[in-house]
């Protein structure tokens, strides 16, 4: 009878953690801006740290979400999760801002447009366009006048 109603505390709790999650979402996008970061315990912190390092060094470029969880020793469902509670947004999209500030930096070094896009990923200097416009207001071409 314990072992029971303690499985049904879990349970309970877990749909609790699920429904904290929705409403976080759900007030980032209504706010039009990441919410403050829900709490996150020791463990789950590190995994999160664990995946930004490896994220930072470049070496998971071009890894699926289940070789980067591999690594960092979570599951794809469980990473993808935490990595959204601490980061505001999903390890690939934390990922294409990286690389897309990555490609800013270049621009302002002088490089060209398609080397900035093939550096940041992009086969197309239109979708690079397009990207980049999303993440800073402005062309590539723009920013390279800045600078």
């Amino acid at each position: 009878v314990r072992q029971c109603a303690g499985s049904a505390l879990l349970s309970h709790l877990q749909q609790e953690v699920r429904v904290l999650g929705l409403v976080h979402g759900v007030i980032e996008q209504l706010a039009g801006e990441p919410a403050r970061p829900l709490r996150q315990r020791p463990h789950q912190q590190r995994l999160v740290q664990r995946t930004l390092e490896l994220l930072h060094s470049g070496e998971a470029d071009g890894w699926s979400l289940e070789q980067i969880a591999a690594v960092v020793g979570a599951s794809a469902s469980t990473l993808q999760r935490q990595f959204q509670a601490a980061q505001g947004m999903s390890v690939f999209a934390w990922q294409r801002q990286r690389k897309l500030q990555q490609a800013h930096a270049a621009l302002q070094r002088g490089v060209s447009i398609s080397e900035a896009a093939w550096q940041a990923g992009y086969s197309s200097t239109a979708n690079f366009t397009t990207a980049f416009r999303r993440q800073f207001g402005m062309t590539p071409q723009r920013a390279r006048k800045f600078y």
